[in-house]
């Protein structure tokens, strides 16, 4: 029973990161889905004042006044983000050139929100596929291929709900999506804007270049304007920052599709009913108990570590600040967060400062050929079981806890903030 519950939590770990993480898994698309495309091919933009309209053109026929961009987005966002049930599909693309090698990877889904944080969500890719259920009570995630769901308490509202629905790189456009179903107007404002066609239909085509990405969106021309694509094309800056390897660029296309504003929605569609034979997933005796915050006894475990010995935590309090950093080889995010810790826990041995990494269910080969390939060195604890994950209550990776001379817990962090390692800093400095 216990192996089941800890392979329950794998596969919404995998989730999770699977999801967000393609930049890394690298995982190709298949060629009657996604048409490889280069990545950088947005083209240049030179934000500019929209030409004078014209009254009419060759012929006497009538030519369409270009709008601003400013006020073109202000229509969209009124539409789009009024708090009004709507329905959409969306197919969200990473377009890598990987040393001149396309690897494209996709993300089909369905998002139908009621109002404030009622919605369902439909995600899927070749490896996983999940359905997001939240309603004033819960929000349950299901899993059918897998025909298991687990429990969540609701999410705060529908900009929070569809943020969190992807992670690693693809928060970028998640979270510009969130914001504008919130109703949030999302930088920049300077658009250039000509007439085009996308699908076959008329359209209004935008340009706007950022410090971190050449962007361009497509919406419909009439109105209600609703978007029917929009793609990040990252420069230097936010490969450095998302630390993306040298030699290879990378394009993020979401397009979407089915608009249906001010949707009727059809009885009970944010409650879950369990399909025959579902098992739910139910924490187990370490996961039920009060939520390990700031202030909380770090939980001792003892596991292998890799290259040979045993750690048991319990040794090691009392010495010194610990941190822990629960990871696995396939997380995006995960990737990006080791060499930080790493980093930081340098910056502080002769502080007494120590790193633990804490693997996930990993073969040891696998784990060595990683480091390898990134040039890391940095201690390695086997979580074979998922035993450590669980007293810690990692239901997401990475997750990195800093744990207090005398025992307590004194930081969590989930995920990877842009500024992680500048908090980490702080902290520590704080503890010595």
């Amino acid at each position: 029973m216990r192996r089941n519950v800890m392979i329950a939590v794998f596969i919404l770990v995998v989730i999770a990161a699977t999801l967000g993480a393609y930049y890394f898994f690298l995982r190709p698309a298949p060629p009657s889905a996604v048409a490889p495309k280069e990545p950088g091919t947005i083209p240049p933009v030179e934000v500019q004042t929209p030409p004078e309209p014209k009254e009419e053109g060759e012929g006497g026929e009538a030519v369409t006044e270009v709008p601003e961009g400013k006020a073109l987005l202000e229509k969209m966002v009124s539409a789009v983000g009024s708090g009004e049930p709507l329905t959409f599909d969306f197919t969200t693309t990473i377009n890598v050139l990987n040393q001149g090698q396309p690897q494209n990877s996709l993300v089909e889904g369905k998002v139908t929100l009621g109002k404030g944080n009622l919605g369902s969500l439909q995600l899927k890719n070749e490896q996983t596929e999940v359905h997001l259920y939240s309603n004033s009570d819960s929000c349950i995630t299901y899993l059918p291929r897998e025909n298991q769901y687990i429990t969540a308490p609701a999410a705060d509202s529908r900009r929070k709900l569809v943020a969190t629905m992807m992670t690693g790189i693809l928060e970028l456009p998640a979270g510009w999506l969130a914001n504008l179903l919130e109703g949030k107007k999302t930088d920049p404002e300077n658009w250039a804007v000509s007439s085009s066609e996308h699908a076959g239909a008329a359209c209004w085509e935008l340009h706007a270049d950022t410090p971190e990405f050449l962007l361009k969106m497509i919406l419909s021309k009439e109105e209600p304007h609703t978007p029917l694509l929009y793609a990040m094309d990252l420069k230097e800056a936010a490969m450095n920052k998302y630390r993306i390897p040298p030699g290879i660029s990378l394009t993020i296309t979401m397009e979407f599709s089915n608009w249906q504003l001010w949707y009727v929605l059809p009885e009970n569609i944010f409650e879950f009913t369990p399909p025959e034979g579902a098992t739910e997933f139910k924490p187990g005796p370490e996961m039920s108990g009060a939520p390990l915050k700031e202030g909380s006894p770090a939980p001792d475990f003892t596991l292998e570590k890799l290259g040979g010995g045993t750690v048991q935590l319990k040794d090691h309090i009392g010495k010194g600040i610990i941190i822990l950093d629960f990871w696995a080889t396939w997380c995006g995010p995960c990737r990006r967060v080791i060499p930080l810790v790493s980093e930081v826990a340098k910056q502080f041995a002769d502080r007494g400062v120590v790193l633990f990494t804490v693997n996930q269910r990993e073969a040891p080969e696998k784990i060595s050929a990683f480091l390898e390939s990134q040039n890391l060195s940095v201690p390695v604890l086997l979580d074979s079981s998922g035993d450590a994950g669980a007293i810690y209550q990692v239901t997401g990776i990475p997750k990195v806890v800093i744990i207090g001379k005398d025992g307590l817990i004194k930081e969590i962090y989930g995920g990877m903030a842009p500024n992680m390692k500048d908090l980490m800093v702080e902290r520590i400095q704080s503890l010595l």
